[in-house]
C-alpha cells in the first residue's frame, strides 16, 4: 500500500445542531482515520489495500423514523458519514436504537 499521511484533523460536524469540533487524528482510531481500498472497493487491512484515503469530515445525522433530523437523544437512527479531501465520498454507517 502506498503511504499516505494525514493531514493531522478530521472535522467532525452534527449536522443536527450544526456544531463543529476539530479532532487530532491521531486521537482517533487508525481504522477511522484512513478507508484502505483495492482497485476501489474497500478493504479492511491495510496490508491488501493499494490505496489509503484518509478521513477528513465525518458527518453526524441523528435521524427520526421518517428520515428527519432531530436530537440525538430522540433518534431511531444514526448516520455516519466520512469524507476524504476534496469532499470525496468514502463511506457511511447508520446505526439503529
Amino acid at each position: 500500500m502506498p503511504s499516505t499521511e494525514h493531514p493531522g484533523t478530521i472535522r467532525m460536524v452534527t449536522m443536527f445542531n450544526g456544531e463543529v469540533r476539530e479532532v487530532p487524528a491521531d486521537s482517533v482510531p487508525e481504522n477511522r482515520r484512513f478507508v484502505y481500498f483495492k482497485d476501489g472497493t474497500e478493504v479492511s487491512s491495510p496490508e491488501e489495500a493499494n490505496e489509503a484515503v484518509p478521513v477528513v469530515e465525518t458527518r453526524m445525522l441523528s435521524l427520526d423514523s421518517r428520515g428527519n433530523l432531530v436530537p440525538p437523544e430522540e433518534a431511531a437512527k444514526v448516520r455516519i458519514e466520512e469524507f476524504g479531501p476534496e469532499g470525496r465520498p468514502l463511506r457511511w454507517t447508520v446505526m439503529t436504537k
